[in-house]
């Protein structure tokens, strides 16, 4: 359903089905459709989205009372796993990586770009957004837009809507865990996630984990079998998938005893409209998810939860090797080609980068830009898209301050190689963590695989051109795809024929 589960602060009543609307004490109207998590507490407290306490503590409403000042607040808010809002007299607190959107501009606030161009007449309804999965940096960098005069909410900052002043706050809680021990760690999240799994168990009448071959579901199993939780587990099928991500999570499964299904994707079930549906309700600001909405692969069903497990790498310093240098724009024009002839994308890094270096933050610089931009802007959207989904929700059950926190404080080199994952697992679950990692198993290509690998490479560089010339024109087409196959076949030849 599009508009499904989204929101939008402004100055008028917005007259839709499905959408009902509270009045704030500021005299801002919060329209939502229906689907969407309120929980009012008053006309100046309002929680919107789902929120979960790591605490052995049942009832938010009773903790929000509590509140007496923004330090209160943002205090007991590093405790919530979840994807949400809390409006709090005039200030607006993101979720630890702003993974339910917040689109802000004049007089208005909204989840949802599509509800932005469709309900406020003075704004640009130019559609300006050069998104592919395939081509570039796929999404939109924050803190800008492709809309003029519409910002979006970083993780780290704190809205005041009444003054429209930004709060920075550090991505880390002022907890520190770096004196503990391994294992005093592993412990503390063992107890944080017991308590979080019980309390989404009690909302929740069926539990569903998304499996792979990797390290991050894996964790997220663990913890469930720890929490003695019922759940399922499913891994979804598509053209690119890995074989090891089939069959070990078919492992995983039956070590655990719990029922699992490989989702097919039937060329049957594609619908065009739905594919159309998630454009709409996305406003083109991500393609990933698409196809697996368009296939009906993600259930759909009412009063279930679907774990997703993306945010634990906020912590592995995945961008290191990638960018060189984040304080110099040429370092993302050369990563991704789109960057480079995108003005509105290259403008938005440019404020991050200026950002970033008047605002300091405890988190290292590569594992900052995964923060406020992997998941704050390309997640965030991801995650968006998915609340098109009826009856399911979907929760990044990591995405916590304080769990995020802990997580920083083992050593670079657990973080990197994902040594901290293992320790979790073996400590919950030991069971699981002998059976092998995808990433660890021996993956050697034969030399016709590399040489296949070559010429699919080449036969893609007519889509680009076409893509470039359709986006940006052709001399940006003609300068792209000399830009590109020069780094392509150099990055081909050295991976192919020399990287083990």
């Amino acid at each position: 359903m599009v508009h499904n589960r989204q929101f939008i602060i402004s100055k008028k009543m917005i007259k839709k089905d499905q959408f009902k609307a509270i009045e704030l004490a500021n005299g801002m109207i919060l329209n939502y459709q229906e689907n969407l998590n309120i929980l009012k507490v008053s006309k100046d407290i309002i929680l919107i989205g789902n929120a979960y306490s790591i605490k052995d503590e049942l009832n938010l409403y009773n903790w929000i009372n509590k509140f007496v000042s923004l330090n209160d607040v943002l205090e007991e808010t590093s405790f919530w796993s979840g994807r949400w809002i809390l409006l709090w007299h005039e200030y607006l607190i993101p979720d630890a990586s702003a993974l339910l959107n917040v689109y802000y501009g004049l007089d208005f606030i909204s989840s949802s770009m599509a509800l932005i161009a469709e309900n406020l007449d003075a704004l640009s309804k130019r559609k300006d957004v050069h998104i592919s999965d395939y081509y570039g940096l796929n999404f939109f960098p924050s803190p800008l837009t492709p809309l003029n005069g519409i910002k979006r909410l970083m993780p780290g900052q704190v809205y005041n809507f009444v003054s429209g002043e930004i709060l920075e706050v550090d991505l880390l809680s002022e907890n520190n865990y770096s004196a503990l021990s391994d294992d005093a760690r592993v412990e503390i999240l063992i107890s944080w996630f017991d308590n979080l799994f019980h309390d989404l168990s009690r909302k929740y009448e069926n539990v569903l984990l998304t499996l792979t071959g990797g390290h991050d579901s894996r964790t997220v199993m663990a913890l469930l079998e720890h929490a003695k939780i019922d759940y399922d587990a499913f891994t979804m099928d598509h053209p690119r998938v890995d074989h090891q991500d089939i069959s070990i999570a078919k492992e995983l499964s039956e070590r655990c005893g719990c029922k699992w299904s490989l989702i097919q994707r039937e060329k049957h079930k594609f619908s065009k409209q739905k594919y159309q549906d998630f454009d709409k309700h996305t406003f083109g600001m991500i393609q990933g998810d698409r196809d697996f909405y368009a296939y009906s692969q993600y259930p759909e069903n009412e009063n279930t939860v679907i774990l997703r497990n993306s945010v634990w790498e906020n912590v592995i310093c995945w961008y290191e090797t990638m960018l060189p240098d984040l304080n110099n724009i040429q370092s993302y024009e050369q990563l991704w080609i789109n960057v480079a002839y995108d003005e509105k994308m290259k403008n938005s890094l440019e404020a991050w980068i200026e950002r970033s270096q008047k605002h300091n933050s405890e988190v290292d610089e590569y594992n900052r830009f995964f923060w406020e931009q992997r998941s704050g802007a390309w997640l965030s959207s991801l995650e968006q898209g998915l609340d098109i989904l009826n009856g399911s929700t979907c929760i990044q059950i990591c995405n916590c301050k304080e769990i995020l926190t802990l997580l920083y404080s083992f050593s670079k080199e657990q973080r990197t190689t994902k040594q901290f994952e293992e320790l979790i697992i073996a400590k919950a679950c030991s069971k699981i963590s002998e059976i092998p990692y995808a990433a660890k198993q021996n993956t050697t290509k034969s030399i016709w695989d590399k040489l296949k690998n070559i010429v699919n490479r080449i036969l893609e560089k007519p889509k680009l051109f076409k893509w470039l010339f359709a986006n940006f024109g052709f001399e940006a087409a003609v300068s792209g795809m000399q830009k590109n196959l020069q780094r392509i076949f150099l990055k081909i030849f050295t991976t192919a024929f020399y990287k083990k």
